[in-house]
């Protein structure tokens, strides 16, 4: 795939998932491993690429339960 090609499915699901009101999170990383095995034959693999990643979450609660907090204190102040 071309880069263009990625930018565009990439802005295309973000753009869905914010306008569905879910959170996302972009990740730039490179990954490296190695493995080796030794057992009567010697063998060993290396990785080496960059990657991105754009992970979609559901909606952040944090703010709903500030505001259920807030409307129980309320209610408590209200009570006294």
């Amino acid at each position: 795939m071309n880069e263009e090609l990625i930018k565009e499915i990439f802005i295309t699901i973000a753009v869905k998932a914010m306008d569905s009101g879910k959170e996302l999170r972009l990740e730039k990383g490179k990954n490296i491993s190695k493995s080796g095995v030794l057992g009567g034959a010697i063998s060993e693999s290396s990785t080496d690429y960059d990657s991105l990643s754009l992970l979609v979450y559901e909606g952040s609660r944090y703010v709903d339960l500030v505001g259920e907090d807030e409307e129980e204190a309320e209610e408590a102040e209200e009570e006294t």
